[in-house]
């Protein structure tokens, strides 16, 4: 709505300097490539592009993500007390789509970090409180760049389950069910009218929505009638 102030962000981002790749195949976290004195440290700043951002992506950028992926795996798994680290790993491992990674970080959120009433037991965090849940939904339901993706990083351990409400950009409410591992049925609520891209595994839909309108999947994403 304001062009002036965005051609300022434009020229701004230009002159940013682009993301790099390290002597170590990790993505590179300052403008030079220094020398760690911290290995495994807690924070993962370079890696905000991959979640909560969307500008690294598996599709989209696979060097860049490789390099994120080498970040993460160099960095560890944060064991010990402080939340918002553990929640902010499960969920760039979901984003990688390594379901399995982001459950065994989860579960040290809950063992390492959590108190019996489900706050945090040693930082009060509530970047760490509600990170574990987001963290849960990226495994579920993933939702940038235009596109709905069910079960992207689902775990082993969860092979059967049910969600309702699950929200998506443009106004999109998902519930969708899995049994042993794979995807059963899909139901989508579009509030706007417009196009709406979905994946799964290999399967892919597009539905040309009306506005307050309900759409049922199978499997393979294919239209059931209600």
């Amino acid at each position: 709505m304001d062009s002036q102030f965005v051609e300022t962000v434009e020229a701004a981002r230009k002159r940013l300097p682009p993301l790099q790749v390290n002597h170590e195949g990790e993505l590179q976290e300052w403008i030079g490539d220094y020398q760690k004195t911290e290995s495994e440290h807690r924070h993962l700043s370079p890696l905000y592009g991959l979640y909560p951002g969307n500008s690294i992506t598996l599709e989209g950028t696979p060097a860049i993500t490789a390099a994120a992926r080498r970040c993460l795996e160099l960095r560890g798994d944060a064991d010990g007390p402080g939340s918002c680290f553990k929640a902010w790993r499960a969920a760039l491992w979901a984003r990688l789509g390594e379901g399995n990674h982001a459950l065994r970080i989860l579960a040290k959120l809950i063992s390492q970090s959590t108190s019996p009433d489900m706050l945090n037991d040693t930082y009060d965090q509530v970047d760490g409180h509600l990170g574990g849940p987001a963290a849960i939904a990226e495994m579920l339901l993933q939702s940038q760049n235009g596109e709905i993706v069910l079960l992207p990083a689902l775990p082993d351990a969860w092979r059967c389950g049910a969600v309702r409400g699950m929200k998506a950009r443009g106004a999109v409410t998902v519930d969708f069910s899995w049994k042993d591992g794979s995807l059963v049925s899909a139901v989508v609520n579009a509030k706007l009218s417009g196009k709406i891209r979905l994946r799964y595994k290999n399967f892919s839909a597009e539905i040309l929505c009306t506005s307050n309108s309900v759409y049922s999947l199978d499997s393979e994403l294919r239209k059931q009638e209600l």
